[in-house]
């Protein structure tokens, strides 16, 4: 194991790679720490308290969704289009045949295609999440262009 170590410091794309990867994590957890405009932390933070789904849910999130960070939604999205396009690849024939017969090119069509299915996802989901803190009362009510942005931003961190 020192050796590694060693390698990844004196290697400089290895010293490099890691860097980019210290930094990516780094950011990742100052998205997490942003939290939405506009919610009661407070009321936010005794519901997570006595709710044990939610608190399970804040987990997968990364605890975006407990602070209701920009970063609320986490992978979620991502993870879902993922397995829609893989069942998809089962269900339609000409899927399977971009995943299985088309070679790596294939492989990043399908890539691309669970990244650009990411999008709506990730605005249904986040709109779910918005509607149901503003019916529980921790998001006052929102115009529509406040909706609108909220969702933007959720998205656009996603």
């Amino acid at each position: 194991m020192q050796k590694t170590f060693k390698r990844v410091f004196t290697d400089a794309t290895l010293r490099r790679k890691a860097l980019i990867v210290l930094g990516l994590l780094a950011l990742t957890r100052l998205i997490a720490s942003v939290p939405l405009p506009g919610i009661d932390s407070a009321r936010l933070a005794e519901f997570f308290s006595s709710n044990q789904l939610f608190q399970y849910l804040s987990i997968f999130s990364g605890s975006g969704f407990s602070t209701f960070s920009i970063a609320l939604l986490g992978l979620g999205p991502y993870i879902t289009a993922s397995i829609l396009i893989q069942v998809s690849t089962m269900v339609f024939p000409q899927m399977k045949k971009l995943m299985h017969e088309e070679g790596e090119a294939g492989r990043k069509n399908i890539s691309q295609y669970t990244r650009v299915l990411t999008i709506p996802f990730s605005f249904l989901q986040g709109f779910g999440l918005l509607k149901l803190l503003t019916v529980q009362g921790f998001i006052p009510q929102q115009t529509f262009f406040t909706t609108l942005l909220l969702l933007a931003v959720v998205t656009a961190s996603t």
